[in-house]
């Protein structure tokens, strides 16, 4: 039985109809995404050079053929050359190699228009950075910020902010009903979704219907059974969407903070509402959305937590000041007035970030990954006994462990694959022994060189194919097995820590 920590408990029997209502819509839903017919048309969604993503009926394809002056929302039909396409990640369905086309457009295709026309509107009425951030914020419009702002937004682990999700819905709805506009709002919020089209957004979008189908039948309403009614329409539409990392962050770090953000958010009560409330739902977010993160990348930053203790109010102050930048920015009276403050608010957000930035550090989260299983027996055995002061305090030691405090270098059996760790400046190296290296991690090539503890350190490719990768610190090699170990998992082969020239061996 789950304890009373994961308050599913109340539902009984009845909790075994999600999972069994997911593996049959998954069932039905691949075979019917994938026995598609020849489509006479598509509409042009993302647009790459030389080709373009294509959809009909929810079903995508590549498209190929096509010339400059298509736009994100036309529909093109003609003369094309159809090929199957085998089950992939992507959820192309097939392949349409266009010799001729024509375009034509519906209102879908000038409601994209409209977004992409008015991001660019905002570029040219308030700079091109402050106006990207505020396309991306509001209207889901990606374009390139300016790399100061991006570097500092990466290394505090925010980036999250430009996604469209449901503080932004929330948004709408809390102005429709100052403006007494209530009952259009269900209208207004579709209408929203569709302007946007992101899966947060369709997500926050589903479940403000679940919450208005439950008052209109008078029913409470439970939030996570509208997260598992909002996972279940989204990913039977688009199969192809559970392959995306987007996709499963978005749904358990919601999870996360429906079924942790309350408990977590008991014990920081003492706390002002300005650290404590931003600092539970990260961690909440975090507590389930971790293992998604550590197989993304081999290192995070640790501003996480800075950066949503501290930035994330900010940038929400400049999102509102964004969605009152873009209703009057087509009058340059009001545009006049409005761009002094757009410019002060965005200035301290990102003089804020560079401030946060620099007291960030990379987590090693493939040291972290082996010692999580644990963090989470002990984390459940802490919330089963009510004792939270030993679960604090572990997760400052998981945090401390993951630091790089030290100088470090450690040589890591991940699963069968060799990978170096290297810990210096407060940053965080992963080097990989194989020819095609993970996202975020450094391929052994050709020798790489450190300075540790003041001492040049060099790292290079072992001699045999089982071998440990060699280190030498002043041309001097370290001591270590000639081959590695068998293990089913992941364990440390050997570590070593510089302090003031000295080098000392941990295993």
């Amino acid at each position: 039985m789950v304890s009373a920590t994961i308050p599913l408990r109340k539902y009984g029997k009845k909790a075994l109809v999600i999972p069994a209502a997911a593996a049959a819509a998954a069932f039905l839903s691949v075979n019917l995404y994938y026995s598609a017919s020849i489509p006479d048309s598509v509409r042009i969604g993302r647009i790459y050079s030389y080709r373009a993503e294509g959809t009909n009926s929810g079903r995508k394809y590549m498209v190929e053929g096509i010339e400059e002056g298509l736009k994100e929302g036309d529909i093109i039909n003609g003369t094309f050359i159809y090929e199957d396409m085998p089950v992939n990640k992507d959820g192309y369905v097939g392949r349409l190699v266009f010799s001729q086309y024509r375009i034509s457009t519906d209102l879908l295709s000038r409601i994209k228009r409209t977004r992409a026309e008015l991001g660019e509107d905002l570029k040219d009425w308030y700079g091109y950075d402050h106006g990207s951030l505020m396309g991306s914020l509001v209207l889901g419009y990606r374009t390139e910020l300016s790399p100061d702002r991006m570097a500092t937004m990466e290394s505090l682990g925010i980036l999250h902010i430009l996604s469209i999700s449901g503080f932004h819905i929330a948004l709408v709805e809390k102005l429709l009903e100052r403006l007494r506009l209530r009952k259009s709002g269900f209208a207004a919020i579709l209408l929203y979704g569709a302007v946007v089209d992101s899966v947060p957004a369709y997500r926050a979008v589903l479940m403000s219907i679940y919450k208005a189908f439950g008052r209109v039948v008078r029913r409470d309403t439970d939030p996570m059974t509208g997260l598992a009614a909002s996972f279940i329409i989204q990913a039977s539409m688009r199969p192809y969407l559970v392959f995306s990392y987007g996709f499963a962050l978005t749904y358990v770090s919601s999870l996360g903070m429906m079924l942790l953000g309350k408990r977590i958010g008991k014990r920081t009560e003492s706390m002002p509402s300005s650290i404590g409330l931003p600092l539970a739902t990260t961690a909440s977010a975090l507590a389930l959305s971790f293992p998604f993160v550590v197989s993304m990348s081999g290192g995070m930053s640790a501003g996480v937590f800075t950066g949503n203790i501290a930035m994330v109010p900010i940038y929400t102050g400049v999102t509102y000041a964004s969605f009152a930048a873009v209703l009057l920015g087509p009058i340059p009276a009001a545009r006049l007035m409005i761009e002094p403050v757009i410019a002060s608010m965005m200035g301290l957000a990102l003089r804020a970030g560079e401030a946060a930035s620099a007291f960030s550090a990379d987590l090693g989260l493939l040291r972290v990954v082996m010692y999580y299983p644990a963090f989470l027996a002990a984390s459940w055995v802490s919330f089963r006994k009510r004792k939270f002061v030993p679960l604090l305090a572990l997760f400052i030691c998981g945090i401390l462990i993951s630091m790089p405090i030290f100088e470090r270098v450690e040589i890591v059996n991940d699963w069968g694959d060799c990978k170096v760790v290297v810990s210096t400046g407060f940053r965080t190296v992963v080097i990989s022994g194989e020819k095609v290296p993970e996202a975020g991690e450094i391929s052994l090539e050709k020798p790489i060189f450190f300075t540790l503890g003041g001492r040049r350190v060099e790292i290079s490719k072992g001699t045999g194919w089982n071998s440990l990768p060699l280190v030498h610190v002043e041309g001097k090699r370290l001591k270590i097995p000639s081959e590695m170990s068998y293990y089913n998992g992941m364990a440390v082969e050997a570590d070593f820590i510089f302090i003031f020239g000295k080098v000392y061996r941990l295993k």
